[in-house]
């Protein structure tokens, strides 16, 4: 709902109105305010910048992450998105993503999902990263205080079994998703090193 509005008057009080709109025949134009009484098309942030999720040892899952405009929602925002393995690997523990994500016209919720792959009962904690950058360099819109949002996988409770929490307690310290992807990458580079020439 559109309110009038004196434009001679104090402009004190806008903040606490939904929308505003001066009359057309005063300025022949027209000023949307936010309820935090912003005006422009905004800017572009995660409003939790860690988030957790349980898996599964039957299925992948999926996490979403919402992403929230704010400061404004005048026309179209976008920025980029992908993914940053750590501890948690990409292929192993999750699948990469990346693109872009767009904001129409007064929308304020975007959602990012990653594909989490089903865990192994002896797997322990992983993390990996969601992070936002400007679509523009010349229109920058992303909070960089806010850009990257941390993914925590939790472990599969339940289990008492002794291997199961040695093997856990070694996933720790060395990683075995990271272990494998190393053998891996190896394997490949000595598999081209033997290919003739």
């Amino acid at each position: 709902q559109l309110h009038d509005f004196d434009f001679a008057k104090s402009i004190e009080g806008w903040s606490d109105k939904s929308k505003v709109a001066l009359p057309d025949d005063r300025c022949k134009a027209k000023v949307f305010l936010q309820k935090d009484g912003a005006v422009g098309a905004g800017q572009i942030r995660f409003e939790k910048t860690a988030v957790s999720h349980m898996p599964s040892k039957n299925q992948d899952t999926i996490v979403k992450i919402p992403v929230h405009r704010f400061n404004g929602s005048d026309g179209k925002l976008k920025c980029r998105y992908r993914t940053q393995a750590d501890s948690a690997r990409k292929d192993y523990d999750f699948y990469a993503v990346e693109g872009e994500l767009e904001f129409s016209e007064h929308a304020m919720e975007r959602t990012i999902e990653v594909t989490i792959t089903k865990r192994k009962k002896w797997e322990g904690q992983d993390q990996f990263f969601v992070i936002l950058s400007d679509y523009s360099d010349a229109s920058p819109v992303v909070v960089k205080d806010s850009a990257t949002c941390t993914v925590t996988i939790q472990e599969i409770n339940g289990s008492s079994d002794v291997v199961v929490s040695i093997a856990r307690k070694l996933d720790r310290v060395v990683n075995m998703d990271a272990f494998s992807e190393g053998n891996t990458l190896w394997k490949e580079q000595l598999m081209m090193a033997l290919q003739p020439v």
